[in-house]
Formats: C-alpha cells, structure tokens, sequence
C-alpha cells in the first residue's frame, strides 16, 4: 500500500501502528517519542536510527517489528480518544486483539471508579504534553488488569489531526503483591511502621492509627521522629542514619528502653523490632512496634512480689541487697552515718513446738511490727530468713545508739504486754558505717551478724522460761 493511501493498515488487514505519511514522523516528534519510550522502558537508542529514516513504509514496518517484540503496551489515539492502533502487549492487557481495539474509546475500558483518573491525565497531557496514571482496565473477559499509564501528545500537521501515544506496563501482579502484602500488615498484632531511607514514613497499618492515634494520612511522609517523644528526636536522628547505614534484623527486646509519643503528646514505653526491605524504589524499614506498658507494670509487680516477705510486708532477702547499697551511697555523699542491724527471734521452734506454727508466724510477724515502729519509713527492713531481720537506717543527729535504745524498748513492751501469750525476745546486733572509711555491705551484715550470734550465745547460758520448756 502507497504511503499516501489509506492510513492505519498494512497487508494481512492487521493495523499499523505508525501510518505512513508522506513527510514521515516530524523533528519534534521524534524527539519527544524517543524520550518518552525510554521513559516507558524502550531502547530510545534502538528506536533513533529508525526515526530518523526518511522512507516512511520502511519505518513503519521496523517499527511494527521492533514494537510487536517489547513487553511494553504501546498504542496510537486520534485526537478524539480513539484507538487508531496499537501492539499485541497494550491488546493483551485488555484482553483483546489489536484490531479489535481500532476506533474503540479508551476510556471505555477504565474501571467505573477510575474513570476520573484517565479524564485527568488526558488534560493534562492536552495541556502540558504528558499525563501519567494508574488504572484498572476491565478485560474481555470481565477480569481487571492493573496498568500503569503514559500519554504522550503527538505533534505534527495539525490539518490532518494529532491525538497521543499511550504507553501502558501490566501492574497486575506488583499490585497483587502489594496487595496481599498490605493484607499481611493489616493482619499483624503489633502497630506497623515502614519508612524509606530518609526516614520518612511511607506506610502504617491500623494497629498504628490505633496505638499512636493519627490517622494514616497524617502520618505519610513525615519524618519518624514525630513518634518519638520530644526529649528523644535529637538523638533519635543520629542512630535512625546509623542503622540506615548498615541496616539489617533487630529483634524486639534487643535494644535499649525506648518510648513512642502519640498525637495528644503522651509517652508510653515500646518495644521495637526492625526489619529492612528491598524493594525497587531502594531499602525501606519496617518497625514492628509494642507498647511494653502492660509487661512493665506486670514485671514491677513480679518484682515487688520478689522483694516483698509475703508474712511480714517487709523486704525479702533480695529486696535488703538491692535496697541496702542505695540507702549506704546516700550515706556517703552526705556524709553521714548509718547502722546496719541483724536480729533473730529467740526461741522460734520451741513457740512452734508448744504452741503450733500459727503461733510463731504471729511472733515473727510481732518483730515486723517492733521494727516497723522503731524505725523510719526511709529506712530498709526486711526479713532476710525464717526467723531473721535486718534493718539498715541513716543514724541522722540521734545516733546509733538512740536507735539501739528505742528498740530494746519497744521489745520489752511487746513482752510486757502478753498479747502473744508467750514471752517475746530478740537478739540484736549492730555494725556502724563511717563515710570517713566506707565499708562494704557484705562486711557490715558479716559483723553484725557475729554481733547478734554473740548476744544469743550468752542468752542459752540462761535457762528458757518455764513456758517454753518442752
């Protein structure tokens, strides 16, 4: 067929998708077609030399050629929004073969909702020569494809009518990807974060809405940072940049303690795990995070629970050691004396043994209360074994000895007043620390200790109160 014949076909009755004409392709043409099929993914350098041919058949049928073998959809509109051809890919992607579309509209193939999408990109590309768009297009068959879409305004004799180019990649399966990915965020227990390379926020599931209390719009693009609380940005940027750096899995629980902010400025105490993504568009991170303030709370009540002696309200044994050193720094830096004082119930299995264990869970629980009143909320006390106290008290203006007083006082009330209905003994002894030479709290307990022991031993010279006679 003459170049100057009918347009649009070729032998064989399949449409051309570059007609011939007798000028061929203009200048400007050319130009933009070879930069907008690089931008499509096309070999422009591939393309130039075919452009550039002054024989318009011979061009075409390259074309045809060179077109019918890239995984790109290419297709030619008139000015109306007509297809006047297009390759066996763009035809693939509607589910239809190429001649089928010529005279068609296009944008009777875009899904209902997305109608508004290609009206816009056509205007825009009427007003600035380009329009970009990703739609859903309905096949033949009724399935959807996802496309990804560049217009293109052709130039040349306007006398004979223009229309554009249309550029189209298969999104279906990256969007199904995303789409099941998305589903599998949605899915997960923990808020989800994920941010690009920058550090800027690019996707958040519902857990996060719901922990953080923004919505997701508000979230997207903005730096990480805005979830972390104020005092923490500073140095939140420096190690965000460093992971980013070198990023790879951290689990949760691995870091230090860390804390999220939400929209109404209250912090709570997270957990954060990291996991970088490789994607196309470079590394993204996602942030799985928790809020810890459940675990927390339980863990501060586990270990109250672990410091507290369940019969007497006091300090356990381990509570005194976590608590003592605190109580002894202090009596350093002011320095001021302490006294550290150990004292065992006399005659605890002989009250067990004539008057039954309850008996001597009430005598133990007695001493409790001796030292409770004797000493100072500040102070230490705890219960440090079965039938075993130790205390531990800034002296203050008072001195040791004043302390050492008031509680032998206090014993002897207790006895005095018979409420246990068996007599009530302890056996005390003390070791003093002096700021001037610090001592060490193991060595405080052992001479307080061989103190108290000392004090019993001279008391089982003495014969037992007939009460507690077996």
């Amino acid at each position: 067929m003459k170049a100057g014949g009918r347009r649009g076909r070729r032998a064989g009755g399949r449409a051309r998708l570059y007609p011939a004409s007798p000028g061929g392709i203009g200048r400007a043409t050319r130009r933009r077609l070879s930069r907008t099929v690089d931008r499509a993914g096309l070999a422009a350098r591939l393309l130039g030399p075919l452009l550039d041919r002054t024989g318009a058949d011979q061009v075409a049928r390259d074309l045809d050629a060179l077109l019918e073998t890239t995984r790109e959809g290419i297709a030619l509109l008139d000015e109306r929004g007509r297809y006047v051809a297009a390759n066996r890919e763009y035809a693939r992607m509607l589910g239809r073969a190429p001649a089928a579309l010529v005279g068609t509209r296009a944008l009777d193939f875009l899904h209902p909702e997305d109608l508004r999408l290609g009206t816009a990109a056509r205007e825009a590309m009427i007003r600035s020569g380009e329009g970009r768009f990703e739609a859903r297009a309905i096949r033949k068959d009724g399935s959807i494809c996802f496309r990804s879409l560049l217009l293109v305004r052709r130039t040349g004799d306007r006398s004979r009518g223009l229309g554009h180019f249309a550029f189209s990649r298969d999104s279906t399966p990256s969007r199904r990807a995303e789409e099941k990915f998305r589903g599998l965020l949605e899915a997960a227990p923990d808020a989800m974060v994920i941010v690009d390379r920058r550090g800027r926020i690019v996707l958040v599931n519902e857990q996060a809405e719901r922990l953080f209390g923004y919505r997701r719009e508000e979230l997207a693009g903005k730096p990480i940072e805005i979830l972390v609380p104020d005092r923490l940005r500073a140095g939140h940027v420096g190690r965000r940049d460093r992971y980013l750096g070198a990023p790879q899995v951290r689990r949760m629980g691995t870091a230090l303690d860390l804390a999220g902010r939400r929209k109404d400025g209250t912090e709570f105490p997270a957990e954060i795990s990291l996991s970088p993504i490789r994607t196309e568009e470079g590394i993204l991170v996602s942030s799985a995070i928790r809020d810890s303030s459940d675990r927390k709370r339980m863990e501060e009540a586990l270990r109250s629970l672990s410091l507290a002696d369940d019969l007497t309200g006091l300090h356990s044994r381990r509570g005194f050691l976590e608590l003592a050193p605190t109580l002894l720094r202090l009596a350093a830096r002011r320095r001021e004396r302490a006294i550290l004082l150990c004292a065992d119930l006399d005659g605890l299995k002989a009250i067990n043994d004539s008057h039954g264990h309850s008996a001597g869970d009430r005598a133990i629980r007695a001493v409790a209360s001796v030292l409770t009143e004797t000493f100072r909320r500040a102070d230490v006390l705890a219960r440090i074994g079965g039938d075993e106290f130790a205390a531990l008290a800034l002296t203050g203006l008072e001195g040791a000895s004043a302390i050492r007083h008031r509680l032998r006082r206090r014993i002897e009330e207790e006895d005095a007043s018979g409420r246990l209905g068996f007599p009530f003994a302890l056996s005390v002894g003390t070791a003093l620390f002096d700021p001037e030479s610090p001592t060490p709290l193991e060595t405080l307990l052992q001479r307080a200790d061989a103190a108290m022991y000392a004090e019993k031993r001279a008391k089982r010279r003495r014969p037992l109160p007939l009460s507690l006679r077996g």
